[in-house]
């Protein structure tokens, strides 16, 4: 197997011959062993029930098999998107999706997102939860927005936010220890 990126929770692995990934969760020296142990099982499982979930309606890695603090799913061979407008819009679009079916995805930016030539595809749901409250999906868009600050109004416009979220979005702002952000 090969590894192929190495995260603060976890590392990926490709395995060429059966062309999966494996997301092995791994544990975090720092933390206490139960607390440590209690949330590599639950964003294990809260990721590949999510993939399970959108695999079929939306572009993301068909999950395979689950075990305790790892997940196989199938490998996309493709490169992360240079951030231009259309990224930009396809970015507010599939947060509208993820947020129309309750799910937060916390990190969607060109980084999370492959293109195999053909198709885009959203991976590493590893920060993703359910929720439709309305102070998460703001803080939701906020977070794609922080990656693609050159191009807020098209994720904007491409989400077509309704006035609460707009509104929630200025507050959680304003409340910003530095409100450039």
């Amino acid at each position: 197997m090969e590894l192929l990126a190495r995260g603060s929770e976890s590392y990926i692995y490709l395995d060429r011959s059966r062309n999966i990934v494996i997301k092995d969760r791994v544990r975090r020296e720092y933390m206490e062993i139960d607390l440590d142990e209690k949330l590599r099982k639950i964003r294990t499982t809260t990721e590949y029930n999510i993939l399970r979930k959108l695999y079929g309606e939306m572009n993301v890695p068909r999950p395979i098999s689950k075990s305790t603090y790892q997940f196989e799913m199938e490998y996309i061979d493709g490169d992360n998107p240079e951030l231009d407008r259309e990224i930009a819009s396809y970015i507010g679009k599939m947060l509208r999706k993820l947020h129309d079916k309750g799910i937060i995805h916390y990190d969607l930016s060109v980084y999370n997102i492959l293109y195999d030539g053909e198709r885009y595809y959203i991976i590493d749901f590893g920060l993703s939860f359910y929720s439709k409250k309305l102070e998460d999906i703001a803080s939701d868009i906020l977070v794609a927005i922080s990656q693609a600050v050159d191009y807020e109004d098209v994720i904007l416009e491409s989400y077509h936010p309704d006035p609460a979220i707009v509104a929630r979005i200025h507050e959680i702002r304003s409340r910003a220890r530095y409100a450039d952000i």
